[in-house]
């Protein structure tokens, strides 16, 4: 019991960790609240293999700009990118790829609203 900060002794006996214990582990630690907010977060996927030194710099500068960064570092196309931004919360994606390296800018897309908005580098 003293793992989930409670203080008083429970008699018990065995281990089952479940779905609902960790629950109650994670809301008592203020795991669980932090990951439910991602909105912060904006999602790098690595696009294009060749890109993988642009988007590390770009992925450093907008760190020095204050913006949390997650920087996907094995390449993913757009589809699974977008998956994987949904599934883990994330409501910014950053869209950077060969037209938009080629173009010295990149795409900031919300999925919640599904507003797009293009950044110069």
């Amino acid at each position: 019991a003293s793992i989930f900060g409670i203080k008083e002794d429970i008699p018990a006996v065995g281990m089952a960790p479940g779905d609902e214990t960790m629950r109650i582990f994670l809301e008592h630690w203020g795991v669980l609240e932090n990951l439910q907010k991602q909105k912060d977060v904006y999602f790098l996927p690595l696009l294009d293999e060749n890109l993988f030194l642009e988007t590390q710099i770009l992925a450093k500068k907008l760190r020095s700009e204050g913006k949390n960064i997650l920087l996907g570092l094995s390449p993913k196309k757009i589809v699974k990118a977008l998956k994987f931004a949904e599934k883990n919360n994330i409501e910014n994606i950053i869209i950077f790829g060969e037209q938009e390296a080629e173009n010295n800018e990149f795409i900031i897309k919300n999925l919640i609203t599904s507003k797009e908005k293009i950044f110069k580098i």
